[in-house]
């Protein structure tokens, strides 16, 4: 086995690296976490290693090395700078996202199974409310509001590695110690607990049926792809054994995200040697909100390094501090800002070190509404566009999506040209629909494609309506079967269907793929016209 920091000389690829750099790149077997300070070479560090284990071990071929990050953006651009520092042997590297890695690792287990997206998922629940037993919750608001919270609450609880069994047993240990303390309790105080374990073992009840009604279907949610190639993982030996004789390094980019569930996918996946890579940096955690915190490092160390808190944890972990993207104007605010987070007695605090000169200085502006800023924002564009400047010279950044459309607004009116970037088209509401419809051209009897379908504009039903159809009938027959009832107010809308499904069916038995999707097209814009949902 080599040593920790096995430092071999780096071939020449015409890139420099500073020393912690060249430490993190040229380690060799057993694990390494490497805290990388925004704008420091993280990426050229994971496409160097690479590099440099291809290289120096001529037997090493690419399908042995595994890299996972969080973003599909990140996967690919990562993926194209590997093949373009190591050529024809880099194209077998796998670099994929946790989740797709993880729905292709059961895909394969099982090729019937599909996933769900959370839209997906509520209907699935929408559609069975009766199963999930709910009485407080269904009194305190509609359907509709906490439902979007328990899918998203249910995600929350996989990313942690907690079934449904397991809340349960939760909720019993809340209410054994209620009654253990009933005596001592007032009666509000009584009344208080009780409510709040109500709540709870009803939301139980809720997780565990959600997850019936998920392998009953064949089905899986996006957020328990992870914990099910876990599960996976830990029930079938030879395919454990199998990707870790296959993946004999991995790396991981921003390792600040993970939770509980991906280090121990991880732990399954490398094996006795723990050659695994981590990259991150806790002042970057964007998906806190879904459990990731400061402690994914100690945990990484914990479990991989057999570091104990307290330790000297600097064998084990190099920083890279050097900054190669910001000005120092920029880096010294952006220090004071992040100067502010929390941090831990066993990483000391990172100062990241300029490598540019001073550049211009910040400003501030502080307005009073959305609509005023985007005004400020489309004048500042329109006067140094003014002063010589090409449109496609600026860039105007946004938190999210949502805070765009005054912005939108007030360029559409002052005519600014304007290009929205990193949008999706897979998670465009009409592409779902388009989507939904033809996997029920596929399966006739999918309930969840079969609800969304109904819910399209062109149907003509209101919310009501499909709730009503949806709850009306005893579940064990298929939506679609409900709406060939004879005399039922729903069997208009199942002959336009019919009208509308049975010759796509037979074009989709008879022509390719791409055919059918265009014949479908065709004949979507003769039938009907769908109008655009709103993004």
């Amino acid at each position: 086995m080599a040593t920790l920091f096995e430092m071999e000389p780096l071939g020449e690829s015409g890139l420099k690296v500073n020393d912690a750099q060249r430490r993190a790149i040229t380690h060799g077997e057993g694990p390494l976490l490497v805290i990388a300070g925004a704008g420091t070479g993280k990426t050229r560090v994971i496409t160097e290693r690479i590099r440099h284990l291809l290289q120096s071990d001529e037997t090493l071929s690419g399908e042995n090395i595994l890299g996972l990050t969080f973003t599909k953006k990140a996967a690919g651009e990562m993926k194209a700078r590997v093949v373009k520092a190591t050529g024809e042997r880099g194209k077998a590297v796998t670099l994929a996202t946790f989740h797709s890695f993880c729905e292709t690792l059961l895909a394969e287990a099982d090729p019937r199974r599909v996933m769900l997206d959370q839209f997906d998922h509520w209907i699935l629940l929408r559609r069975n409310l009766r199963r999930l037993r709910l009485d407080k919750y269904r009194r305190l608001a509609d359907p509709g509001q906490f439902l979007n919270d328990f899918v998203e609450f249910f995600s929350r609880c996989q990313d942690e590695l907690v079934s449904g069994e397991d809340y349960q047993q939760y909720a019993a240990g809340l209410a054994a110690r209620l009654e253990a303390e009933r005596e001592t309790l007032d009666e509000d105080t009584l009344a208080e607990r009780l409510e709040t374990i109500a709540l709870q073992q009803e939301l139980a009840r809720a997780y565990r049926a959600s997850e019936e009604l998920l392998r009953e279907k064949n089905r899986v949610s996006f957020g328990s792809l992870i914990t099910g190639a876990v599960a996976l993982l830990e029930r079938d030996a030879p395919l454990r054994e199998a990707l870790q004789n296959k993946y004999r390094y991995i790396l991981v980019d921003e390792f600040q995200d993970t939770n509980s569930a991906q280090p121990r996918l991880l732990e399954m996946l490398a094996g006795p040697t723990k050659s695994v890579v981590a990259v991150g940096d806790n002042d970057q955690a964007i998906y806190r909100f879904r459990g990731a915190s400061f402690g994914s490092f100690k945990l990484f160390l914990e479990r991989f390094a057999g570091w104990k808190e307290g330790q000297d944890s600097t064998p084990f972990r190099v920083a890279l501090t050097e900054n190669y993207r910001s000005t120092p104007n920029i880096l010294r605010v952006a220090m004071q800002v992040i100067g502010q987070n929390a941090v831990s007695a066993d990483f000391p605090k990172k100062v990241l070190s300029p490598n540019k000169p001073p550049g211009e200085k910040i400003r501030i502006v502080e307005l009073a509404t959305p609509e005023e800023e985007a005004r400020w924002v489309a004048s500042e564009l329109e006067r140094i566009h003014g002063a010589g400047r090409r449109w496609k010279d600026f860039a105007v950044l946004y938190r999210q999506h949502a805070h765009r459309d005054h912005l939108v607004e007030e360029l559409s009116r002052r005519k600014i040209p304007f290009v929205i970037t990193r949008l999706s088209i897979l998670e465009h509401p009409l592409v779902r629909d388009v989507l939904a419809y033809l996997r029920l051209i596929a399966a006739p009897y999918d309930d969840i494609a079969c609800a969304r379908v109904l819910a399209a504009p062109a149907w003509h039903l209101e919310a009501r309506d499909l709730v009503r159809l949806a709850t009306r009938f005893a579940f064990r027959f298929p939506l679609l079967h409900k709406l060939r009832q004879p005399r039922d107010i729903f069997s208009v809308v199942f002959l336009r269907a019919m009208r509308y499904l049975q010759p796509l069916r037979q074009t989709a038995q008879n022509l390719p793929r791409g055919a059918a999707l265009q014949s479908f097209s065709l004949r979507r814009n003769k039938f009907h016209q769908l109008p655009e949902r709103r993004l």
